[in-house]
């Protein structure tokens, strides 16, 4: 029965000594850096906006093989996809756990 009580005693030593910091210590980051992403998010230039890229995209003519193949293989998904991993991967370089 002491070596269960001396288990239980550690993990709780454990969970609340270096778990918790560094869940509160993450959960901050996480929140200051979702804030600093609205804010940043507003400095970019125009026409990264989403209106202008759509307006962009829809200028192709319909009419021939590109847009079937830009439909085919979902190249504005696509293009989105790889932007948002790109980004999400600078920002998770900058941590200095992770990076």
């Amino acid at each position: 029965m002491g070596a269960i009580a001396g288990w239980i005693v550690t993990a709780l030593k454990w969970l609340m000594g270096s778990a918790t910091t560094k869940v509160a210590a993450l959960g901050t980051l996480t929140v200051v850096l979702a804030l600093a992403l609205t804010y940043l998010t507003d400095l970019l230039p125009s026409w990264l906006s989403a209106a202008e890229l759509t307006a962009r995209f829809s200028a192709i003519p319909a009419s021939g093989h590109l847009i079937y193949a830009w439909n085919l293989f979902q190249i504005p998904q696509g293009l989105a996809l790889i932007l948002s991993a790109l980004v999400i991967r600078f920002l998770i370089r900058r941590l200095p756990a992770v990076g």
